[in-house]
C-alpha cells in the first residue's frame, strides 16, 4: 500500500523546532502519509529515535554532507518520496498545527479545483497573521502578504505564490519539474509557482491554519540573527528578483524593471538598513543588486559563496 501523501521537511540546526513539528504529525487523525526529513548538515545529529515519531508513520532522514540550502534540499526530499503518492506537502521545520490539519488539506484539495494549496499562516499566538499567500505587482516585484490587512477573505482564492508550507499535486511536479536550484533560498517558491501558472495550474489559499513557532515581537531577534549569521539570505532576496525578471518578464516589463524598479528597490533596502542600523545588511543587499544585474544582462550566476570569498579578502562583508 503506497502513501497517499508524502511530507518533505527541511531542517538545519533547529532540532527542537523539528521535534515540535513531529509531535504535531504524531497526533494527526489522517494517517496515510510518509515523512522525508532533509537535514541540511546540522551540527547536532538527528536520529529517528530523537524525534519520537509514532511507529505507524514511515519516516526517513537524509543528511546532506554539506549545506545545500532550501531549494536543493527540498528537491532531494521530493526525489526520495514514493513515486505513487498523489500529493506532496512541503514543510519548513518551524510550523505547528492541530490534529485535523492533514485531514482538512486533503479533503479541501479534493473538493475544490486547485493544484497547489497554501494554508493560512499565523504566528504562534494564533491571532496575528503571518500570511495567507502572496501576490506580486509586476514589474516591480513588490510583494503583498495577503491577510495582514485584516480584511475578510473567502475560504478559497487564487494567489501568485506560496510560503513555508504548501501542498502540491504530484501531477504538477510531473509536468513542470522540481525547484530551480539556482534560486537557492528566496524566490524559489515564487519561481516554481510562476512556472505552474504558465502551465495552467491553479494556486489557492486554503482556509485551514498553521502556526509559525515565533511571535510577532520576536522578529527583531530573528532579524539580528540573520544579519549576523545568515547575511546570504538578504543577498539572495535582491539578487533573485533579477532572476525572476530575466526568466519570466516580457520585454516591456524587463525595461521598466531595469531602468526604474531596481533602483526603487535598492533605495527601499537602503532605508530599511538605516532603520535597523545595519551596514552589513545593506552590503548584502547591494551585492545582490550588483550580481543580480550580472545575471540579468549576461546570464552568469554568482553564488554567495563566491561573493564571500572575493569580498572577505577586503573585509567588506565584516559586521
Amino acid at each position: 500500500m503506497y502513501p497517499y501523501l508524502s511530507i518533505v521537511i527541511t531542517t538545519r540546526n533547529r532540532k527542537q523546532l523539528l521535534i515540535n513539528e513531529i509531535n504535531c504529525l504524531n497526533i494527526q487523525k489522517y494517517r496515510d502519509f510518509e515523512v522525508i526529513i532533509i537535514d541540511d548538515n546540522s551540527k547536532d545529529k538527528i536520529l529517528i529515535s530523537d524525534l519520537k515519531i509514532k511507529k505507524d508513520i514511515k519516516c526517513k532522514i537524509i543528511k546532506n554532507n554539506k549545506k545545500l540550502s532550501m531549494a536543493k534540499s527540498r528537491n532531494i526530499g521530493i526525489l526520495n518520496t514514493s513515486k505513487l503518492s498523489k500529493y506532496i506537502l512541503i514543510l519548513d521545520d518551524d510550523n505547528e498545527f492541530d490534529e485535523n490539519f492533514l485531514t482538512n488539506l486533503i479533503s479541501k484539495i479534493n473538493e475544490h479545483d486547485f493544484d497547489i494549496g497554501q494554508p493560512r499562516a499565523f504566528y504562534s499566538n494564533k491571532k496575528d497573521v503571518m500570511f495567507f499567500g502572496f501576490q506580486y505587482h509586476l514589474p516591480s516585484l513588490i510583494v503583498k502578504n495577503i491577510g495582514r490587512d485584516k480584511k475578510k477573505y473567502p475560504d478559497y482564492f487564487e494567489i501568485d505564490s506560496v510560503g513555508n508550507c504548501f501542498l502540491i499535486k504530484r501531477e504538477v511536479i510531473n509536468k513542470i519539474g522540481i525547484f530551480d536550484e539556482k534560486y537557492v533560498i528566496d524566490f524559489s517558491e515564487t519561481e516554481f509557482c510562476f512556472r505552474a501558472k504558465i502551465a495552467k495550474f491553479k494556486i489557492s489559499s486554503i482556509n485551514t491554519n498553521i502556526y509559525h513557532q515565533t511571535m510577532p515581537d520576536n522578529n527583531s531577534h530573528i532579524l539580528k540573527d540573520r544579519i549576523l549569521n545568515r547575511p546570504e539570505t538578504y543577498y539572495y532576496t535582491f539578487r533573485n528578483k533579477f532572476f525572476i525578471a530575466r526568466d519570466f518578464f516580457n520585454v516591456y516589463n524587463k525595461i521598466l524593471f531595469i531602468i526604474l524598479y531596481q533602483f526603487v528597490t535598492l533605495f527601499a533596502y537602503l532605508a530599511y538598513s538605516i532603520k535597523v542600523k545595519s551596514l552589513r545588511l545593506f552590503k548584502s543587499y547591494f551585492l545582490g543588486f550588483v550580481f543580480g544585474n550580472v545575471y540579468f544582462f549576461f546570464g552568469k550566476i554568482i553564488s554567495y559563496e563566491k561573493v564571500k570569498k572575493l569580498f572577505n579578502n577586503i573585509n567588506w562583508l565584516s559586521p
